[in-house]
């Protein structure tokens, strides 16, 4: 096997990133990191670390730039024509195959995401490593408290999320718990063989039930406001969020339209039926780890608004002439539409901006490198930066995906009321429109040519082609990877685009092992739609 960076310390699994990177023995201990070591041994740094996990994780999916466009134009939320780290060769069209070969750009965003995920999973399984060898973490201000609940609790916690995020980024990923202490021995084990996608979401499954269990043993536990940047969490509350996350996982783990029919629907609604009441989020920091890359950039002149995302909302049937024209002779066009979230004609023929898109004119997309990639609208939520309270899950998008949970379950009357709950609405982001009816969306009045949204032929869309676009516009900003992966098991994305990440081509050459691929027109686990319409599979 060959070298790793970190190492093993104390018999203890010392840092997943050992798994992932370097150059230094797997026996020898690693003494450049002092803080870390001494985590180990002091109450205080160890439930340090493991209050890091949260920030760790954020800072790899939402902050840094490789980890977070790449699905924010995977999932055509977003376009533009920047050539920063690759990200023009992840929103060109046709979709091509992901560059996993070591030390390309588009490899980047798996090695980022695969190291900053099993770095974040290492401190979770280090804490509890630690706790299950008995170390208890008193209060630094009143020693007669105990603080190892709830060390324990976050440490679960992380453990199960970051598996989840392997899961459903990856094709295939380690599970790795407290019993692997030993990582030479682990690796050397049936254990240490990469488990598929479906293993590894079963796993995080698991570890969130056991969470749920510690929690109703222990429903003291707090998590302080410090962990999460403002968002102190009771057990009631973690539950709330820990059923959401499930939800989550099952819905955005299925790759395909079959898998996404094959979910259990009726488990899905009852862990809806526990998840949050109200929409979970934290405070993001100007300048620091936690900021939002993803809704701070997708708000400036780096990116227009795709029009894959708000195209359906059009009523002139510019969208679908779009459509039909090959990407390179594709132009930039102003449509017409009577939902108030995009921008529209007023009635006296005005266009005004919308509650959530805004016209830019003044686009700075380069159109030699695409006309497609060009639009006239970019999003307007976020103009206030990366900084202030952003959610992470919100309770409109789990409504949404109950009304789905219930037009599985052949109940669609109701997910009626789910999906026209915004759409129907004339305040902060309501779309004014007549509400969806079992047949899908209707024209305003009799005679009238106005329904909304429309599918690629014009027509007025479906319930379920109704719900995605709602859960599209009223999600978006949730999470970077949001629309891609919920894109894949709807069956909207484009041809080409790659269902899943694989595992780092470096991370492959320096196990000895073939570098392999997705994705690209006719390649192997690519979307085969033609994107846009719901694939539905009955």
């Amino acid at each position: 096997m060959s070298r790793r960076t970190k190492q093993i310390a104390g018999g203890m699994l010392l840092g997943v990133l050992a798994l992932t990177a370097g150059c230094q023995d797997l026996d020898v201990v690693n003494l450049n990191n002092p803080d870390r070591e001494r985590a180990l041994t002091e109450p205080g740094d160890m439930e340090t670390l493991i209050a890091s996990s949260w920030t760790q994780f954020w800072t790899t999916t939402n902050t840094s730039a490789q980890r977070v466009w790449p699905g924010a134009v995977y999932g055509m939320e977003f376009t533009t024509t920047i050539a920063n780290n690759g990200i023009l060769q992840f929103v060109q069209e046709p979709r091509r195959q992901f560059d996993n070969t070591p030390g390309s750009d588009m490899t980047e965003t798996a090695r980022f995401h695969w190291q900053g995920l099993y770095s974040d999973l290492s401190s979770a399984i280090e804490g509890l490593i630690t706790l299950d060898q008995g170390m208890t973490i008193p209060d630094p201000d009143d020693s007669s408290v105990d603080n190892t609940d709830r060390a324990r609790a976050f440490a679960m916690f992380n453990k199960a999320l970051m598996h989840q995020y392997v899961g459903l980024l990856f094709d295939q990923g380690w599970v790795i718990t407290e019993e692997d202490t030993d990582l030479q021995e682990y690796l050397r084990s049936e254990r240490g063989e990469f488990r598929p996608y479906p293993e590894v979401l079963e796993a995080s499954y698991g570890f969130w039930m056991e969470l749920l269990d510690f929690l109703d043993q222990n429903p003291g536990v707090v998590f302080p406001s410090s962990w999460m940047n403002g968002n102190e969490m009771n057990a009631a509350r973690i539950r709330e969020v820990v059923h959401s996350f499930i939800v989550q996982g099952l819905v955005y783990g299925a790759r395909t339209p079959e898998e996404r029919r094959d979910v259990d629907w009726n488990l899905v609604l009852q862990h809806l039926d526990q998840g949050i009441t109200e929409d979970f989020g934290f405070e993001t920091e100007s300048g620091g780890l936690t900021f939002s890359e993803y809704r701070w950039r997708t708000g400036t002149t780096w990116f227009q608004t795709s029009y894959y995302l708000i195209g359906p909302g059009d009523t002139s049937g510019q969208f679908q002439a779009w459509l039909a024209q090959s990407p390179n002779d594709r132009e930039r066009f102003q449509f017409v539409s009577p939902d108030r979230r995009l921008v529209h004609e007023n009635e006296e023929g005005e266009v005004v901006s919308g509650e959530l898109f805004f016209l830019r004119p003044n686009s700075v997309l380069l159109p030699e490198r695409g006309p497609y990639l060009d639009s006239y609208y970019a999003w307007n939520r976020n103009q206030e930066g990366p900084w202030g309270f952003k959610t992470v899950m919100t309770l409109r998008e789990n409504n949404l995906i109950r009304a789905e949970a219930y037009i599985r379950l052949g109940q669609p009357e109701p997910a009626l009321d789910y999906i026209n709950e915004y759409r129907t609405s004339t305040g902060q982001f309501g779309g004014g429109l007549p509400p969806v009816t079992v047949q899908g969306a209707p024209h305003s009045s009799d005679g009238a040519d106005d329904c909304v949204p429309r599918m690629r032929d014009g027509s007025c869309a479906d319930l379920v082609n109704a719900l995605n676009y709602e859960r599209r516009l009223m999600s978006l900003g949730n999470n970077a990877q949001r629309s891609w992966l919920d894109g894949r098991g709807m069956g909207t994305l484009l041809e080409g685009t790659p269902l899943h990440l694989p595992v780092p081509g470096r991370e492959l050459e320096q196990l000895g092992m073939a570098v392999y691929t997705f994705g690209g027109v006719g390649g192997t686990d690519a979307a085969t739609g033609p994107g846009v319409d719901v694939i539905w599979m009955n």
